[in-house]
């Protein structure tokens, strides 16, 4: 069989030994499993800044959401999951001492705190709590847009519960019976740059370990390192760079040129999908809301 997965999480799971190939047995697709795992790399990320930037509770909220995300077999809309991920990354490129996510002109969670805010805010004796100390306190604050509809969404409510539901439904392509599948390869020589090599790069910068990243995409670590030092011989220069001691006894980093290399695959990506969607849409459009035919009787 092609391993395109792996996955062991559920009762359902074949075999009892975790299932590979392109569907699992409870009819996640591998490219949802590959979401869901880079976003517990995603999710690696916002708890290690978190261990120098004190969390808040709508940090803890987002890490709770997330994890959900990677272990709930109820919905698996692979652009849910990516929605997430996007969110989390965007989160984690900004310094200012408030970032928090806006959709359309509403803020939402999680909101990350640095830590020299959140000093001022514990400090705060005025009124209206949390929103009155970033109102008064004059604390330098990012906004930042994110396509992610879901972080104005509660669940606090049947009312909101039933809302999240339908957002992810239609998100996740509701019961269409043809979905577009497309993958970027870049080729250099023998060594291939796609969406589970992209997908190591990303879980080293997130975990800062090459170790780490390999047990996050289920590989070896002696097969991490000759896919990369493959790619990088291809390539002719270094992705990775060896980090020794510190407060977190060493560790992977990627270099600028992986990591610029890294961010155009992903901007390219990024821009690939969404002219292939539109395109999808477009001249599949007939074809998209067919209903699946009843099994015949025997």
């Amino acid at each position: 069989m092609d391993h395109q997965m792996f996955c062991y999480q559920c009762e359902q799971t074949a075999g009892c030994s975790g299932c590979v190939g392109k569907v699992g047995a409870c009819g996640k697709s591998a490219a949802v499993a590959k979401r869901q795992d880079a976003l517990t790399g995603a999710l690696i990320g916002l708890a290690r800044a978190a261990d120098t930037n004190t969390p808040t509770a709508s940090t803890h909220r987002a890490v709770i959401e997330g994890l959900f995300t990677t272990l709930t077999n109820v919905n698996f809309s692979e652009e849910t999951v990516r929605q997430q991920i996007d969110t989390v990354r965007r989160l984690l490129e900004y310094d200012s001492q408030v970032v928090r996510p806006v959709y359309g002109k509403k803020s939402g969670h999680p909101i990350v705190l640095r830590h020299d805010a959140l000093e001022k805010i514990s400090d705060y004796r005025g009124e209206d709590g949390l929103r009155g100390a970033l109102r008064e306190l004059g604390l330098s604050r990012q906004d930042v847009p994110v396509n992610d509809e879901g972080v104005v969404l509660d669940a606090d409510t049947p009312e909101e519960y039933n809302r999240l539901l339908l957002h992810n439904l239609r998100i996740g392509g509701g019961q269409e019976s043809l979905r577009l599948d497309l993958q970027l390869h870049l080729c250099a020589l023998d060594s291939v740059f796609d969406p589970f090599f992209a997908q190591l790069l990303e879980m080293v910068r997130m975990t800062g370990s090459l170790q780490m990243a390999c047990h996050a995409v289920h590989i070896s670590y002696s097969k991490g390192w000759k896919l990369v030092r493959r790619m990088e011989a291809a390539l002719g220069f270094p992705l990775l760079a060896r980090v020794v001691g510190g407060s977190a006894g060493g560790g992977s980093q990627l270099t600028a040129e992986g990591a610029d290399l890294l961010h155009c695959y992903q901007q390219m990506e990024k821009e690939v999908l969404a002219t292939a969607k539109e395109s999808f849409e477009r001249c599949m459009a007939r074809y998209l809301q067919l209903q699946p035919a009843e099994p015949e009787e025997k």
